[in-house]
């Protein structure tokens, strides 16, 4: 019974088709997720209970994720040594194009506005007017004004 209507639910939720219907259909789809998600805070929900973990497995595990890190470290410097390789090899053919042909340099150097595409819009605000004063404005003064009292001898 159970199974069933997990089933159920795990269809509702992940419909066969990836297609998206109309607005209506998704809005449908909507609420029926809706009241899926209220079912299921009717159904108690089942907790591990806390494992004590021996000494030896625990130093295994903390041993098992410096490995790890070691590894990843040692990933992640050998990702950054193969990058700058090829960018040490790409600027050094750049310079043999420059000295055999300029022209093809400057092709090579263009950017390609399909592999990247980039666009650049002007400033959005208004230039310096030299000769404008601004207006005041309206605003509470709220220094402290400290006097200095003398005393006399």
């Amino acid at each position: 019974m159970a199974a069933a209507a997990l089933r159920s639910v795990a269809r509702a939720l992940h419909p066969a088709s990836g297609l998206l219907g109309t607005s209506q259909t998704q809005i449908r789809n909507t609420h029926q997720r809706a009241s899926l998600l209220s079912f299921w805070e009717l159904i108690p929900m089942r907790q591990r209970t806390e494992v004590e973990l021996s000494f030896e497995e625990s130093e295994r595990r903390v041993l098992l994720l410096k490995r790890w890190s070691l590894y990843k470290q040692r990933e992640h410097e050998m990702e950054k040594d193969a990058i700058r390789t090829m960018l040490e090899a790409q600027q050094e053919a750049l310079q043999e194009l420059q000295l055999e042909s300029p022209e093809l340099h400057t092709e090579a150097i263009k950017q390609d506005p399909g592999l990247f595409p980039f666009e650049k819009k002007g400033p959005d605000y208004t230039p310096l007017l030299y000769l404008y004063q601004p207006p005041e404005g309206r605003y509470n003064d709220i220094t402290k004004v400290y006097t200095q009292m003398e005393f006399k001898k």
